[in-house]
C-alpha cells in the first residue's frame, strides 16, 4: 500500500510463491497483471481499490462450460417434438463429432 501511495499504480499485485517453487515462499510485487493463472500453492493479493483484478481462471472456465451447456439445452428444446428432442449429452457428442470432422476435412 505504501508503494502505491508513493507511486500510484506501481503495485498491481503482490505474489507469494509456493513452498515447492525455486526460490520457495518468495514474495514479489508486480506492476501489472494481465490475466490470472492458477498455480498450486501460489497466492496473489491485489491492493484495495485496484482498477483491474483478473477473473478467477477456474470460475471463468466453469462459466464458459455452463453457458455452453445452456446453449446446448436450448438447441435440444428447439429440435422438434418432445419425443424426438436430443438431450444435452447427445448434442455435446454431436458437436464434438462435427468439430472432429472439420479438423480432418
Amino acid at each position: 500500500l505504501d508503494r502505491n501511495r508513493r507511486r500510484p499504480g506501481s503495485c498491481a499485485v503482490g505474489v507469494l510463491s509456493a513452498p515447492m517453487d525455486n526460490p520457495p515462499n518468495a514474495c514479489w510485487l508486480k506492476s501489472r497483471a494481465v490475466r490470472a493463472v492458477r498455480k498450486e500453492g501460489v497466492r496473489a493479493c491485489w491492493p484495495p481499490g485496484s482498477k483491474f483484478v483478473p477473473s478467477d481462471p477456474d470460475r471463468a472456465e466453469n462459466d464458459v462450460a455452463a453457458k455452453h451447456d445452456e446453449r446446448l439445452a436450448k438447441y435440444a428444446a428447439a429440435a422438434g417434438s418432445s419425443e424426438s428432442k436430443p438431450d444435452a449429452a447427445t448434442l455435446r457428442t454431436r458437436a464434438g463429432a462435427i468439430r472432429g470432422a472439420i479438423k480432418h476435412a
